[in-house]
């Protein structure tokens, strides 16, 4: 009998974090070793359809509007049930908001492991926030940080060390691959930004939130 293993994400909505789940989900379901499940908070964003062809079967949605109040208990005791019903070996959380949802419905479920994720030291969350997330992992068997820095930074806030594995980010660079046919000069003049002897330097994240730093950049 393969391994259950339930990837929880935030939505499909465009993302680093996003992206890596989605990834996670394709190579453990590739490897031919696990029988994969996927759930989410969200069930809209374009990232659905790069796990469309997996045919991992229906994906689970638990919406929230809010972690206090009566919807939260039911969505919780729902995905309890489901994380049961499924029997569900390994539980897989991505973010802030699936740690503290899927550790407490795991821990409820009586899932056998139970794995939660941190990828920002700080700057991101109230004190209410850090607070709910510290009990998150103290629920949680063991936490992946992908930084050395936040391996640190959950030290800090009290986690056993013991309890965290550091695994960086994975990228595919087939996805990167240039076309031999064309040239950087061609790509210059096709996006507008002329003389190709000037050298250019860019940054890749979100807006929303004040640690991404755009005006260091």
């Amino acid at each position: 009998m393969k391994p259950r293993i339930l990837q929880l994400v935030d939505s499909f909505n465009e993302g680093g974090s996003e992206r890596q789940a989605l990834q996670l989900t394709r190579l453990l379901h590739d490897s031919g070793r696990y029988q994969v499940s996927l759930a989410a908070l969200k069930t809209d964003g374009v990232l659905r359809s790069q796990v469309a062809d997996l045919k991992l079967g229906e994906i689970l949605c638990y919406p929230l509007t809010s972690f206090y109040d009566a919807n939260a208990l039911r969505q919780l005791r729902r995905f309890a049930r489901d994380l049961r019903r499924l029997k569900i070996d390994v539980l897989h959380t991505h973010d802030f908001y699936t740690n503290i949802f899927g550790m407490a419905a795991g821990r409820l479920a009586g899932v056998s492991v139970l794995l939660a994720s941190r990828r920002e030291t700080s700057g991101m969350r109230s004190r209410a926030q850090e607070q709910a997330q510290r009990a998150a992992y103290a629920l949680a068997h063991q936490i992946v940080a992908n930084s050395r820095a936040v391996q640190s930074k959950l030290i800090e806030e009290g986690v056993s060390k013991k309890k965290i594995t550091v695994i960086y980010n994975g990228f595919d660079p087939n996805r990167v691959v240039s076309n031999q046919s064309s040239s950087r000069e061609a790509a210059l003049v096709a996006l507008g930004l002329g003389d190709s002897s000037r050298r250019f330097v860019t940054i890749v994240a979100n807006m929303r939130h004040e640690v991404k730093d755009y005006p260091m950049f």
